[in-house]
């Protein structure tokens, strides 16, 4: 019986806008919760529950770390209706009263917090009230225009006391703090860019008034600007900013001018706030109907033609304001996440991200991730030195995971997520914290920080919840074995499967073999058949048609596997 080899699993990854039966063999139709890298599929990272917060329901719009300490970074988080709190290994529990303020702090669920840092100073902002920010020295937040009586508030000309100015996003460039598409006074000024006096040490950005002289600080009205400023980012020496149809170019100049302003592209945009991050030269941008990257001169779509239809087809349009970017550096990923209602989300019902469209940049492969209804991310150190286990009461090595060598990486700069309550339609309680298990979709019962961790190579001691995650699952249908090449009108028989696949000795890995007869109908699937690739070699099986379909699955998260190649044994059976 003939041999169909098949190698190089992991170099094209998941193409879900292409029919499938013009692909080549070794691509993918599905691939939840998987990444392709050096030639293989395996498991994607998982999440770990760092903490729980135990007192108070949030709903975190932004994170921002903060090395105060020695190798130790502290977690400013901001939900959306400016309640801050303080989150530091090993005591995460530090609720910040933002008494300072003038104008009664709004609770808009569909309004973007920004968060950054600038001279050791932390900012967060979001359209509907007055940045805000916290000294180094101080354990409060004040707004950018203090409140009269607060302590030691030095002299702001970020508005008035009744000329209140808010912005659509608060970014760092340099030693400005820029401010994008300003409401000054209550009239709306969209297409404004204002940014400070250049700033020094511990000290805030409260010079603002570009009439000013003796400051660099300014503004400028991008007037050929269609619609408002959404956010904006530093690349390299730059500043990009975003509009939802525009890209434009912010260069530092200095003299009367402080600042260049050209336009570099005015066919896209970005899809919301915080949907950008940079990586090395380049921004990887959630765009409206696009993903792109771009280096300030160039750009190019890296979704067109695999996943963009896919992605923007299932995403839950009215959910666009949830949106978010994270990059992880450990695992070479860029994450687009979304609100998506396709079919093999698992997390539904979800009111923020339930789905991640993964880019892994240095293979240039997609996948996909579920996400347990995350809110915001970031990146940090989780401790400053090896967590001890011989304290009363403190946690095992098997309750959390991973070995003592690993609690020395915790830390090392994570991937850090925050998971949301999730209430069911009508629960029993509306305000009980934390939520009834009976009165939360998927167990989601307390605001969580999670990190992203590998299953192989696991980095930080937290409590592994399976709740949280997803079993992984790989799919390619449509195979017509032109590369063999078979006729069209041809029946193939796929009889035994020898997956060439390493995984851990207590996994056991799903498969299923299907075919179909037409292009466009789905498999018919055989039996699943389960598979330890640590005792096992072949997976004995049977489908017939003109086009065949592979399925590999786990149920359990924990469940690793490194999948790249496998042979079959196929028989052409007839004409007809």
């Amino acid at each position: 019986m003939p041999i169909l080899p098949v190698r190089d699993l992991g170099s094209v990854g998941v193409v879900a806008d292409v029919s499938p039966y013009n692909l080549p063999i070794s691509a993918f139709s599905r691939g939840d919760n998987v990444v392709f890298k050096d030639g293989k599929a395996e498991r994607a990272p998982i999440f770990k529950s760092v903490y729980a917060e135990p007192t108070y329901e949030a709903l975190i719009g932004a994170m921002v770390s903060q090395t105060e300490t020695a190798g130790v970074d502290s977690f400013f988080v901001c939900d959306r209706g400016y309640s801050v709190s303080k989150w530091s290994y090993p005591n995460f529990i530090a609720q910040y009263n933002v008494v300072y303020q003038t104008v009664t702090a709004l609770s808009t669920p569909t309004v973007p917090v920004t968060g950054t840092t600038l001279a050791d100073v932390v900012y967060f902002s979001k359209p509907d009230n007055r940045p805000i920010y916290k000294l180094p020295t101080e354990a409060f937040f004040r707004e950018l225009y203090p409140k009269a009586g607060a302590p030691n508030s030095p002299t702001s000309t970020w508005g008035s006391s009744s000329d209140v100015w808010t912005c659509q996003s608060l970014r760092s460039y340099g030693d400005f703090l820029i401010a994008l598409g300003m409401n000054e006074g209550g009239v709306e000024k969209p297409a404004r860019v204002r940014w400070c006096d250049p700033v020094l040490a511990n000290e805030a950005a409260v010079k603002w008034d570009a009439s000013d002289a003796t400051t660099l600080a300014g503004f400028n009205d991008l007037v050929q600007l269609d619609g408002g400023i959404i956010d904006g980012l530093s690349l390299g020496n730059q500043f990009v900013i975003y509009s939802r149809d525009q890209v434009w170019l912010m260069d530092f100049v200095g003299g009367q001018f402080v600042f260049n302003f050209r336009r570099l592209y005015s066919d896209i945009g970005i899809i919301n706030a915080n949907c950008v991050v940079e990586v090395g030269s380049a921004h990887y941008v959630f765009g409206n109907d696009d993903i792109y990257a771009h280096n300030g001169t160039e750009k190019q779509s890296i979704a067109s033609g695999k996943v963009r239809d896919f992605i923007f087809n299932n995403m839950n349009s009215n959910s666009n304001h949830v949106n978010f970017v994270h990059h992880s550096e450990r695992f070479n990923i860029v994450m687009f996440c979304y609100n998506s209602g396709d079919g093999n989300a698992k997390f539904d019902h979800a009111e923020h991200c339930n789905k991640a469209a993964v880019y892994n940049y240095e293979e240039g492969t997609w996948s996909f991730m579920d996400l347990p209804n995350v809110t915001a991310s970031g990146v940090g150190n989780l401790s400053a030195n090896e967590i001890t286990y011989d304290e009363a009461g403190a946690p095992t090595y098997e309750s959390l995971g991973g070995n003592y060598q690993d609690s020395i990486a915790s830390f090392s700069r994570q991937s850090l997520f925050i998971n949301a309550v999730q209430r069911i339609e009508s629960p029993s309680s509306t305000s009980a914290y934390p939520v009834a298990s009976a009165d939360a979709y998927h167990g989601f019962t307390k605001t969580n920080l999670l990190a992203l961790d590998s299953l192989t190579d696991p980095r930080v001691v937290a409590s592994y919840q399976a709740g949280q995650n997803a079993g992984a699952t790989l799919e390619r249908t449509g195979i017509d074995l032109d590369e063999t090449g078979q006729n069209l009108r041809a029946y193939k028989s796929l009889t035994n499967l020898y997956p060439q696949m390493v995984s851990a000795s207590n996994s056991t890995i799903s498969f299923s073999v299907g075919a179909a007869d037409l292009p466009n109908n789905a498999p018919n699937y055989s039996t699943v058949t389960s598979f330890s690739p640590s005792t096992a070699y072949q997976v004995n099986t049977r489908a017939a048609g003109r086009y065949l379909s592979y399925k590999v699955s786990t149920t359990d998260p924990e469940s690793h596997f490194e999948f790249t190649g496998f042979d079959a044994d196929f028989l052409m059976t007839s004409k007809r």
